[in-house]
């Protein structure tokens, strides 16, 4: 199958490792996840609120110039006002840049008007936004798991659970 590579200037920004931080499966808004997960929250739309501020202050802490990749599912509830993504995206973003490889979750949000999904989430504030798999050197970066065949020319493979090896 033939994967987008990235080139280094398209993976870092410009940034240096220790600013680039990686994040997947924020499911803010997502009251489902807390029993689907184990997430130490009531399961409760109280609870989801709790989780979704916790989730965000993580984001406060860190510093201002950096890259955030996100490799999917960055919230789930059809029935929350688009203002309230947009106002949780735009204060993780801040004056950071953001990546997102779009998840499985990404895909059941409401894009309208817009006709694409890479729209819809560059429009909530993302800077670049991706349908996966990507390359980046020997890495398989996604957010869903990548089987390669053994004459692959990866070595890592980046998901949202692990970094395993590929052979």
């Amino acid at each position: 199958m033939d994967y987008k590579r990235l080139t280094e200037e398209e993976f870092t920004l410009g940034y240096p490792p220790e600013k680039i931080f990686i994040t997947s499966d924020l499911h803010w808004f997502h009251t489902n996840i807390i029993k689907y997960c184990g997430r130490p929250f009531d399961y409760s739309p109280k609870g989801c609120a709790e989780m979704t501020e916790f989730l965000l202050k993580k984001f406060d802490a860190l510093p201002d110039d950096c890259l955030i990749w996100n490799f999917g599912d960055v919230y789930l509830n059809a029935k929350i006002e688009r203002s309230k993504i947009m106002n949780a995206v735009m204060r993780m973003k801040r004056n950071r840049k953001m990546n997102l490889i779009l998840g499985n979750h990404d895909f059941m949000n409401d894009k309208r008007p817009f006709t694409t999904f890479i729209e819809f989430y560059t429009s909530l504030g993302f800077d670049n936004v991706y349908k996966g798999p990507l390359l980046f050197g020997n890495y398989v970066l996604s957010h869903e798991p990548v089987f390669l065949d053994k004459k692959s020319a990866c070595t890592f493979a980046w998901t949202r659970t692990a970094l395993s090896f590929c052979a």
